[in-house]
């Protein structure tokens, strides 16, 4: 059927398994075929999400045949890399030889392959190279989990969310209702009037496929139901779920409404927490508190430490939060200060932005804490 090098075997089957099991379809068939010559096509598909890879190599006719994702990279990771694999189907097999008889027996299962289906694209944007896995790398940690009541009460919670403002700025946002994050990336195009929810294990499962190098054709279809992603060999079809985004975007605090702004250095802060996070690894709770001219940050009956924070504002305003969420937020920034926003009752969210205007010179970010109750 077709032949290729161990190697490059390997590597397409290590990206399927990983964007199959990022989309948790740990379960999966994997579907291969050759319908044009030279070209070998992966395909795996799920309720939301669809991939396709494609592979150059020598194929000899039409074929296709489908295995388990388990099958699949037993298998093929098993083969010497530095071989041409010789692959040939026998019944409910595949044999997988190389050398004189040298060859691997992997399992079939009988299904054909639904393939693909690419819909009509209406409008399409570019996103420069690497935008996806930042928002990969960041903002699936605000998203709430899967069946949970936050999911529940507003599905789209559970995804990353688009949009994009008169302005044309896009926003690209995510909450699981105790955290909350908000970016402005230059690198990011979306359509205009069209807000979207994409499922967060599609954007995981897009990182593995897509090299971080290259840029990334999205484009949505006519009833703004489904984005195609298209990048070098790669396909992939995502159901977007339907909702309101839940309504917090009033709940941010910006420096000019804050009762109180801590202006604090980023890493002693961030090592501070996970310093909190190490002493008392459930719900570790942080209060931050100013005595004279003096700011410290508190765990009830472990510790105590002084900061180094400029305090602007009402001084009096005391705060306690998550030191897993401000960990979260922390990592999102590059800048060497954040200012920390607080409003005058103990109910309502801090939000956190970077103390300079050039931060960043890719994304304005603001993140929001629910803050805790009690030591």
């Amino acid at each position: 059927m077709f032949k290729a090098k161990g190697e490059d075997l390997q590597l397409i089957v290590d990206k399927v398994k990983r964007a199959a099991k990022r989309a948790r379809l740990n379960d999966s068939h994997v579907f291969v075929s050759s319908h044009k010559e030279g070209i070998v096509s992966f395909f795996f598909a799920g309720d939301e999400l669809q991939v396709q890879r494609e592979m150059e190599c020598t194929t000899e006719g039409e074929f296709e045949f489908a295995t388990t994702t388990y099958e699949l990279e037993c298998k093929i990771l098993a083969l010497p890399a530095d071989e041409i694999i010789h692959i040939e189907k026998n019944g409910n097999h595949a044999s997988l030889k190389w050398g004189r008889s040298s060859k691997i027996a992997m399992e079939l299962v009988p299904e054909l392959s639904p393939g693909i289906n690419i819909p009509e694209a209406k409008q399409k944007v570019v996103w420069s190279p690497g935008e996806l896995h930042k928002i990969a790398r960041s903002l699936p940690q605000f998203t709430a989990i899967k069946n949970s009541a936050c999911a529940s009460q507003f599905p789209v919670t559970r995804c990353v969310n688009f949009m994009q403002e008169d302005t044309g700025e896009v926003l690209v946002r995510a909450t699981n209702s105790a955290r909350a994050v908000t970016l402005q990336p230059l690198g990011l195009e979306w359509f205009e009037g069209f807000s979207a929810a994409i499922p967060t294990e599609t954007i995981l499962a897009l990182v593995e496929m897509i090299p971080s190098d290259v840029s990334v054709n999205v484009s949505v279809n006519e009833e703004h139901t489904l984005l195609v992603f298209e990048a070098g060999r790669m396909k992939a079809v995502t159901r977007l779920l339907e909702g309101d985004y839940p309504a917090i975007d009033k709940s941010f605090t910006l420096p000019t409404e804050a009762k109180s702004i801590w202006r604090v250095d980023r890493l002693e802060l961030l090592n501070t927490a996970r310093r909190i996070r190490r002493l008392k690894g459930d719900a570790p709770k942080m209060m931050f508190s100013k005595d004279g001219t003096k700011t410290f940050v508190t765990l009830q009956g472990v510790l105590v430490e002084q900061i180094g924070a400029i305090v602007e504002g009402e001084a009096n305003v005391d705060f306690i939060i998550n030191a897993d969420f401000i960990e979260i937020c922390l990592n999102l920034y590059r800048c060497e200060e954040v200012l920390i926003c607080v409003r005058d009752e103990p109910s309502l969210p801090i939000t956190i932005v970077g103390a300079s205007e050039g931060e960043d010179s890719n994304e304005k970010i603001k993140t929001l804490l629910a803050q805790a109750q009690g030591q």
